[in-house]
């Protein structure tokens, strides 16, 4: 089972690798954060440390490409390298292991793969 601190990126670390602030939403621990590419992509990414969830909805237009909703989160970091910027969000509990690698920076995309133990 789960156990430990659910680690989340600080506001002021978002800002500063991707220009935009959490958005905190009211009576919860969910923070929102709100992408959009040059091509008209959007993604929603928000988090909540309290029931360690993670959501992501990538629309273009009003097409929804991705809807994707899992419990279980570890961890939510945010990384840049090689020119790439990208949240990277760590699932664990008994039996699996899991990350989900969302892409910001120079271009969105996603990353998910989830195993057994």
């Amino acid at each position: 089972m789960m156990s430990g601190e659910f680690r989340m990126p600080e506001a002021v670390d978002v800002l500063s690798a991707i220009g935009v602030l959490p958005e905190t939403q009211e009576d919860s621990e969910t923070r929102v954060i709100r992408i959009v590419d040059s091509s008209g992509g959007e993604i929603s990414f928000s988090y909540d440390s309290m029931e360690r969830s993670v959501r992501v909805v990538w629309q273009r237009g009003r097409e929804v490409i991705v809807d994707l909703f899992r419990e279980g989160a570890t961890s939510v970091d945010i990384r840049s390298e090689a020119g790439i910027t990208y949240f990277l969000v760590e699932f664990q509990d008994e039996g699996w292991y899991g990350t989900l690698k969302i892409q910001v920076f120079p271009i969105l995309s996603l990353k998910d793969t989830l195993l057994r133990n």
